[in-house]
């Protein structure tokens, strides 16, 4: 398959500026993801499906440029980081799409209707890991000027007052997710069996992205720890 020329372009770019192009990627496909979920819940599923194949999409996008920016990387290339550390970014960071990508294929599975308590409470969930991956782009640029700064403590700072906020909001989102389950299991009953599996599922894999969201942050503190 032909590379576009925006993909393509990565390898002219520093390692660092090479994930802010895979995270553009990352949050578009959750910014389609949050919209299928709400199209889903308003019982529109044929919105929600379309929507679902553009996440898809997505996450194929990612994916070549993810695999591109392994590739890029030789063993022998200077880094201000650790390679490996830098590797493991890069996976926590794609991972995030991975599971919005598993998230609408799940509700593909079946249009299932739900009541208003359930539908509301998983929007509310999801608007807040879609909040939490959003800070992911925010804390790594503020790695990237830190990285070009050659590690001056003011930027550093900046880099950490961005990895609580991640960590803050990630906070937010186990309280919701276990508000959701509450409140699916006080309606267990109305679901079948698949239909009841398919929206824990759902509800699982939105918290798994916001986690690797708050674990992007984790890994970015560790390569700024092993330069101290």
């Amino acid at each position: 398959m032909r590379m576009g020329r925006g993909v393509m372009d990565i390898f002219t770019k520093p390692p660092f500026e090479m994930l802010m192009v895979h995270v553009d990627r990352v949050v578009e496909g959750v910014d389609l993801m949050k919209d299928s979920i709400v199209a889903y819940c308003n019982g529109d599923f044929e919105k929600a499906e379309k929507l679902a194949v553009e996440v898809v999409i997505k996450e194929r996008e990612a994916d070549e440029i993810k695999n591109l920016i392994r590739e890029s990387l030789p063993r022998s290339l200077f880094m201000p980081v650790e390679r490996g550390d830098f590797l493991d970014y890069v996976k926590e960071q794609d991972y995030i799409i991975d599971r919005a990508e598993e998230v609408v294929l799940a509700l593909l599975l079946r249009n299932i209707e739900m009541p208003a308590c359930i539908k509301e409470s998983i929007k509310n969930l999801t608007n807040n890991v879609v909040g939490v991956v959003q800070l992911v782009p925010k804390t790594l640029g503020s790695m990237i000027e830190l990285v070009n700064s050659s590690f001056l403590k003011r930027k550093e700072d900046k880099v950490h007052e961005n990895i609580a906020k991640l960590d803050k909001k990630e906070d937010i989102t186990a309280h919701l997710e276990l508000e959701v389950m509450k409140c699916l299991f006080e309606w267990e009953k109305s679901f079948s069996f698949g239909e009841f599996y398919i929206l824990v599922e759902v509800v699982k894999q939105l918290a798994k992205m916001a986690d690797h969201a708050e674990n992007c942050g984790d890994r970015i503190r560790c390569m700024i720890a092993k330069r101290l």
